[in-house]
């Protein structure tokens, strides 16, 4: 993952530790050294410290407290409670405390993937034991992606006047479908009928389909949890693609957190997903059929020319091979006449 959302799932788990202590439960088997923010490691060990020496402590206490264990700079009862203030779902503990320790996971797989590769050397073939280090080390790369997402744009494509205007129509719907999901999940259930193939845009069909995905698997669906499945399905996908684990997810378009946070804070009315998607489906729709009719007028046309359509193509091989032999002359068909058989042309 991103060491931006990283951060985020770490401030959004600690947020929610100081509004609900009893939370903690969700997560009792993350340890703080799993936090990659040594600041996190020490907050978040404090609040479990003091849920056992001091379960009276809550809100405001709780976080003079914590401030004051902690004793770094920057770290006050403020900061504390702006993480509070801005944890997404309280309940949602359970998703942040797997982001946290999947992130631990990678680090921990990254870090062991280097050790091994610097035992192996460079060269292989000379020791079986090192080249089986270096396929080891390559193996745990695999599991180590380290994603930097690129933005989609429309700077790299060419569109007429007409086209664009189109397009930014067309994206402008899928915009408010997203939102209202993001900021509205409970309407999820009520547009499965909705078709990711009506989203032109490639980064909005993306979303969407992260969207479904996530409250699929029973898990809230926010601006955050969105982002975390798109990084995740961002480099299984590269990397099946044969593209070095590494470099996954680091090239190509996709949805930026950026955007993804526009999304989240855009005004929208309530259930706009609902009558907007129908609009888009029925377009979608349309487009299909008139196209389907097209292919089969075309069929029928080529069906019904028959001896005329191979007439065109003779036509066309004699201009461009020279001229077709002379057509052969029926046979003469003997006549019998008066005066004894006679035969005619």
């Amino acid at each position: 993952m991103t060491d931006h959302l990283t951060h985020r799932a770490e401030q959004a788990l600690i947020g929610a530790a100081l509004i609900d202590r009893t939370l903690l439960n969700d997560v009792g088997y993350l340890p703080f050294t799993d936090f990659a923010d040594p600041t996190h490691q020490q907050i978040y060990k404090t609040i479990v410290d003091l849920a056992i020496s001091r379960p009276d402590l809550a809100g405001a206490a709780l976080a003079d407290q914590v401030a004051r264990t902690v004793g770094r700079s920057g770290v006050d009862a403020e900061y504390l409670g702006g993480l509070a203030m801005s944890c997404p779902d309280p309940d949602a503990i359970a998703v942040y405390g797997r982001m946290v320790a999947e992130a631990a996971l990678r680090r921990e797989m990254a870090a062991h993937a280097e050790r091994l590769t610097g035992e192996a050397g460079p060269i292989r073939g000379l020791d079986p034991r090192l080249d089986h280090l270096a396929l080891l080390a390559d193996a745990l790369r695999t599991h180590d992606s380290g994603l930097a997402w690129v933005g989609e744009t429309t700077s790299s494509l060419t569109y007429t006047a007409a086209a664009y205007d189109s397009w930014m129509l067309a994206t402008e719907r899928e915009r408010t479908i997203l939102s209202d999901l993001i900021q509205h999940p409970e309407l999820i259930p009520e547009v499965h009928w909705l078709d990711p193939e009506v989203f032109t845009s490639p980064s909005n069909r993306q979303i969407y389909e992260t969207i479904l995905i996530v409250d699929d698997r029973g898990e809230p669906v926010q601006e955050l949890t969105v982002a975390w499945e798109l990084s995740r399905r961002r480099a299984l996908d590269d990397i099946q693609e044969g593209m070095a684990p590494e470099e996954a997810g680091r090239m190509g378009p996709g949805p930026t957190v950026g955007y993804l946070a526009l999304l989240a804070t855009a005004t929208v009315e309530y259930g706009a997903a609902l009558t907007v998607g129908r609009d888009l489906l029925i377009e979608h729709t349309n487009t299909v059929l008139a196209a389907e009719a097209d292919r089969v007028t075309a069929q029928a046309v080529v069906s019904v020319a028959g001896p005329e359509a191979h007439a065109d193509a003779a036509q066309g091989r004699a201009l461009n091979h020279g001229a077709l032999p002379a057509p052969l002359l029926l046979p003469q068909q003997p006549t019998i006449e008066p005066n004894g058989p006679e035969l005619k042309a």
